[in-house]
């Protein structure tokens, strides 16, 4: 099976939003940051500077060591 590559699905991507009605709403498009600044849909099929995002759960947590002064 083929998984289809998009812009929102890479490291590179900032989603752009709008406030409306008190609250923060995703709109069609973003930004994409590699190699330099440009307009890019969500949904537009990823470049060959695509990285793929690290899902939250997968990244390592920090200890919650107490420091050596308190």
């Amino acid at each position: 099976m083929t998984t289809t590559r998009t812009c929102s699905d890479c490291l590179h991507y900032r989603q752009h939003y709008v406030y409306s009605c008190g609250d923060y709403h995703k709109i069609l498009y973003g930004h994409c940051t590699k190699p330099r600044l440009r307009k890019r849909m969500s949904d537009a099929p990823a470049c060959q500077h695509f990285d793929p995002i690290t899902p939250r759960e997968e990244l390592p947590r920090e200890s919650k060591r107490k420091s050596p002064n308190s």
